[in-house]
């Protein structure tokens, strides 16, 4: 069921019901509308019709009695008498603009007899027959559907049936644009629960829609077809970036953001009053793009200069364009754009279009950069003060740096809503400023309600009264409702009322009491009390009444305050009189009575205000709420401690209302507690209503409700709660920083800052410089001959001869010379004093003496000494030197001649190569192939100078050299030795020269090629004792030591003749000998093993 909020109490529309002509009706629908009749009566854009006029309600029910496809309750179209009635149900819809639309409802036969149109054609005024139709104007009508089993369109079940509008209307011609009326027809003689004739047609879930492109853009703005809004029917091909989501009608969003498929427009620069703005807009296909800021905050886009973009032609694709903000725009507000494609040209901000997307955004409007302004130099004291003109911005940050491009750490940065910025400094120098205003970026609001029980709530003196909410205790307050609304029991009266009577029961006082009520235009009413005598026939007197405008709608109306005691078994009425047209409900399935006292009768007024005219006893009241209590006092004062949670998806509290009910005598205060302590929080006292709860701390409270009443007989009422809270987190949108500014601040005397060498130490020549650097700029005497305050230091024979200002204001090149010959460290000292002062006569504050010294080097480097680093004689392959100079060198050279190394001695060696240190160097030289003495000298000639560029002194020769003596063999065997077999054979070398030890292998072989060593021979000598003809062949002995290998040449050893017996017989022995030999150790081992293994094995 459609609902729309109304002023005061009221929800709902009225309906219009029985003999209104087609056309009446004060509400439409379109397309997004949904009926499925859960209220139990019918709103007011529907009107019925039947050829029973003075019967109308018989002819259909909204009723639970059937099952439904959804819900509790459905309508049902039939007849209840034998004769056959035409029922007609007619929806008032508003389709203008649109070119499509779906009608869709579920429908049921219960039975119907199918009556078909006697020619499926537009007809006139009513026909009877079961279809559905449509009409541009009330009087001619279009079939869109046979409403019959016959012709396949209704079962037995609810079944579900659409109906292209667009392709039903084409058949006649008819544009969808112009419908203003649809129509369900059911013509019979029964209705499902009529025993003789099962009949009827059951309908629910109605719903017209069309697909389409909608804005989302707040309110005040247009966004539906009803308030005027932009509309692009369902299409394909042409849209801002990707394709929209479709949806059934427009919402309003505060951010503009419900649309999640807004993507086709981007802001490349910030809005800012004055400046043009470069924007992105991306169509998937070429079209027409039109485009509006409300750049002047008012809530439409008429303004001047609003129109941004008039039938821009856009050929698809990414394409920029640009647009000025109006110079006298307000920062601060966020401005709502919305832009269209269409393939139609000329589109307005509202209005439908047959294809494209319509998109809408907020743009914030950003603050202009300030000018700032900044004290005059120099700023002699502190703080520095800056200022700026308003630029609209509601907050402003503001930076003091030591240099223009602000990096960190500034020297300040302040945060103000003001237009001054204050920065305290302590130091001297150039203070770089600059400033920029900030707006808070719009935040997304929910609301969330506290409604009657208020579970949680904590009553001291109060009590919570069942859907009312807490009052003051002491007395017992209810709140109880009689009857209840139903569609066929709805009674209409004009120029007259109704009223409710009853029999009180029990003393009891009446608060106050509501009537739920309709009406199809702005009416006046009165709302009043009667008393009554024994009987209903008794004179009647008003005791309380109260005049109400109604607006049109469907809902309860408030009586306000009343608090009028009643006495037991005494009749009251509570009357409701118009001089208009105004409906009133009952339910026959409701019939109750509230507890202090019994409905009597019905009654009916004639005129107004209105005299009783008639009276019907029944147990069934028209439908009204009452608010009474027990005649004891209420207490005077009381609390009630309800807690507040902060929904999880939620930043943070924005504001509270409270939906209260108050008289002068009678009243309610509200404070905001914490939590954790149930104390106040500060500030967030006495609120008001509604009440701004910005700085309210993030997190759950507890709101306390002061009830207070001077009058024992009222109490003040909290009906509700309205909470809002920040579903966004505070975020700030900042603007462009200003052009930057600079000041001179001068709170110190002057100081020297710094003393720097300009040229390079050590160094030989007769002039050298400082860069002297100050605070700030200096002037004086002591910058000009004969320089006083100024000291050379170290030498006492230097002079200050001359100081020359450099690239920096407040710097100083000093030169200090010296007499040829003389060297030192030298420096330079500044006395402090008044011959150097700064711009406002301030002396320099104190000395100051120059760290870095100059060496001032007058003698030439030598070298110091020789070292040699590897023992001597030697026939090592390289031998090495360290040599050592007087002073740290630079350039030594790294190749051997005349202007570098030269290897000196018989060994004949050469240079291989220089490692240079700091003050020595290792130099490496390959041994000589001869023996003899090997040194090396270093030329005076050579590129090597101290780091003063002096040469080196004289040459330097090593005075410790290297012998080298290479190995080599002064004794060798014979060429050639003949021996007898069974004599003794010595064969001796000797060597000499080389590095100690030596090692000595001899070789033998059968043939002067394969050569093996010989077992023992490790020897100078090799002696065979006992030669055999085995032993006949060639013989080397090769002797080595750590670096060099010598060999004998190959000698030849022949022996001759034959061993004789006796030589046989012991060689034989010998032989068996070893053999022997070998067994025992054999076993020798074996028996060592096996003894291992018993013992692994023990």
């Amino acid at each position: 069921m459609v609902r729309r909020k109304w002023p005061f109490i009221w929800v709902g529309v009225i309906l219009l019901f029985g003999h209104h002509a087609v056309g009446d009706s004060i509400l439409t629908a379109e397309p997004g509308f949904v009926d499925s009749f859960e209220s139990g009566y019918l709103e007011a854009m529907w009107q019925t019709q039947s050829s029973r006029p003075n019967d109308p309600r018989s002819s259909f029910r909204l009723t639970d009695q059937f099952p439904t496809p959804d819900g509790t309750k459905s309508l049902v179209l039939g007849y209840s008498g034998v004769d056959y009635v035409r029922i007609e149900l007619t929806l008032s819809v508003d389709l203008g603009g649109y070119s499509k639309a779906l009608l869709s409802f579920y429908a049921k036969d219960y039975g119907d007899e199918p009556h078909d149109l006697p020619v499926w054609g537009p007809f006139s005024g009513s026909t009877d027959a079961d279809y559905v139709a449509a009409s541009p104007d009330g009087v001619t009508w279009y079939p869109l559907l046979a409403l019959t089993s016959a012709s396949g369109s209704l079962d037995s079940s609810w079944k579900e049936i659409t109906i292209p509008l667009e392709q039903a209307l084409s058949v006649w011609a008819v544009p969808v644009s112009s419908v203003r009326y649809i129509r369900f027809c059911q013509y019979d003689n029964g209705r499902p629960d009529f025993p003789s004739e099962v009949d009827g047609i059951g309908l629910d879930q109605i719903r017209l829609s069309s697909p389409a492109s909608f804005g989302d853009a707040p309110h005040p703005f247009p966004v539906t077809h009803a308030e005027g809004g932009a509309i692009h029917e369902q299409s394909t091909g042409l849209f801002l970036g990707l394709a929209p989501i479709w949806h059934e009608t427009g919402m309003h969003d505060d951010l503009a953001e419900i649309n999640t498929s807004d993507d086709g427009i981007r802001l490349l620069t910030p809005m800012i009053p004055g400046d043009s703005c470069l924007v992105e807009i991306t169509a998937s296909a070429a079209g027409w793009v039109q485009g509006w800021i409300d750049f002047n905050g008012n809530g439409d886009w008429t303004g001047p200069d609003e129109a941004i973009f008039t039938d821009l032609w856009h050929p698809g694709g990414a394409i920029q364009q640009t647009f000025t903000v109006p110079t006298g725009v307000l920062p601060g507000h966020h401005a709502v754009a919305r832009f269209r494609i269409s393939s139609l040209a000329g589109l307005g901000s509202g209005g439908t279009a047959p294809d494209g997307e319509v998109e809408d955004y907020l743009f914030p409007i950003y603050p202009p950069a300030p000018d700032i302004t900044v004290p005059p130099a120099p700023l002699l004291t502190s703080p520095a003060v800056i200022s700026w003109q308003d630029t609209g911005a509601t907050v402003y940050f503001s930076e003091c740096a030591d240099a223009p491009d602000f990096q960190i750490p500034l020297l300040g940065s302040v945060q103000t809503s003001g237009l001054t910025a204050s920065f305290p400094f302590s130091e001297d120098g150039t203070l770089w400023f600059r400033a920029r205003g900030a707006i808070p970026a719009r935040r997304r609001e929910e609301t969330f309600s506290l409604l009657p029980p208020f579970s949680g709530a904590a009553l001291t003196d109060t009590q919570n009264v069942a859907d009312l909410g807490i009052t003051l205790g002491g007395t017992n307050v209810r709140y109880q409702t009689v009857g209840g609304p139903s569609e066929t029991n709805r009674v209409t009266f004009s120029n007259g009322g109704r009223a409710n009577i009853y029999r009180i029961a029990s003393n009891t006082r009446i608060l106050s009491w509501e009537v739920f009520l309709g009406c199809k235009s702005s009416v006046n009413a009165e709302l009043a009390i009667y008393k009554g005598g024994a009987t209903v026939s008794d004179p009647w007197a008003k005791i309380w009444s109260r005049q109400v405008s109604l607006e049109p709608g469907i809902g309860w109306v408030d009586s306000g305050p009343v608090n009028w005691p009643f006495s037991v078994n005494e009749l009251y009425a509570f009357a409701v009189t118009s001089p208009d047209t105004v409906d009133i409900f009952s339910s026959a399935n409701v019939q109750n009575n509230p507890d202090w006292g019994t409905l009597t009768h019905r009654a009916g007024l004639s005129g107004f205000p209105g005299s009783f005219d008639s009276f019907s006893p029944t147990a069934r009241p028209y439908y009204m709420k009452f608010r009474a209590a027990d005649p004891v006092p209420f207490i005077g004062s009381g609390t009630a401690l309800i807690p507040v949670t902060l929904p999880a998806d939620m930043s943070g509290w924005k504001a509270i209302s409270f939906f209260t009910e108050s008289f002068p005598s009678a009243e309610i205060a509200f404070d905001a507690l914490a939590a954790s302590t149930l104390q106040p929080v500060p500030g967030f006292e006495n609120l008001p209503n509604p009440a701004d709860l910005t700085g309210l701390p993030p997190e759950n409270f507890v709101l306390r409700a002061r009830l207070t009443s001077a009058d024992p007989t009222a109490t003040p009422v909290l009906r509700a709660v309205h909470v809002t809270c920040n579903r966004d987190p505070e975020t700030l949108l900042q603007g462009e920083w200003s052009v930057s500014r600079s000041v001179y601040a001068d709170i110190n005397p002057p100081r020297l800052t710094a003393l720097t060498r300009l040229d390079p130490s050590p160094t030989r020549e007769n002039t050298v410089h400082y860069l002297v650097v100050f605070s700030e700029p200096v002037y004086g005497p002591g910058l000009s001959s004969p320089y006083p305050g100024w000291f050379p230091t170290g030498i006492a024979s230097a002079q200050v001869s001359s100081i020359v200002p450099s690239s920096e204001p407040n710097a100083w090149t000093v030169t200090l010379s010296l007499p040829e010959g003389v060297g030192g460290m030298l420096g330079l000292r500044r006395e402090s004093g008044t011959d150097l002062m700064d711009q406002v006569g301030r002396g320099l504050a104190e000395a100051a003496e120059s760290a870095d010294l100059y060496d001032i080097d007058r003698i030439r480097p030598w070298v110091t000494g020789f070292w040699r680093m590897d023992p001597s004689p030697t026939n090592a392959p390289v031998v090495r030197w360290r040599v050592f100079f007087s002073e740290p060198v630079i350039n030594i050279p790294l190749h051997q001649g005349i202007d570098g190394w030269m290897v000196t001695g018989a060994s004949q060696g050469v240079l291989l190569g220089v490692e240079a240190h700091d003050d020595y160097c290792d130099v490496l030289v390959q041994s000589g192939p001869q023996d003899g003495s090997l040194g090396i000298m270093l030329s005076a000639s050579s590129s090597l100078t101290d780091r003063a560029g002096w040469p080196l002194a004289i040459n330097a020769v090593a005075n410790t050299g290297y012998q080298i003596s290479h190995l080599r063999l002064i004794q060798v065997p014979p060429l050639e030795i003949t021996v007898s077999a069974g004599s003794r054979l010595e064969l001796e070398v000797a060597a000499t020269g080389g590095s100690a030890p030596r090692q000595y292998v001899w070789s033998w072989s059968f043939d002067g090629a394969s050569w093996r060593n010989i077992s023992g021979g490790d020897q100078p000598r090799l002696v065979l004792d006992y030669v055999v003809p085995s032993d006949n062949g060639w013989y080397i002995c090769q002797v080595t030591d750590a670096w060099e290998s010598v060999s004998t040449h190959p000698v030849r050893v022949r022996v001759e003749g034959q061993l004789p017996i006796g030589g046989w017989y012991l060689t034989v022995l010998l032989a068996f000998c070893l053999i022997v030999l070998a067994h025992n150790r054999c076993r020798s081992s074996c028996d060592h093993d096996g003894g291992n293994d018993n013992l692994r094995s023990t």
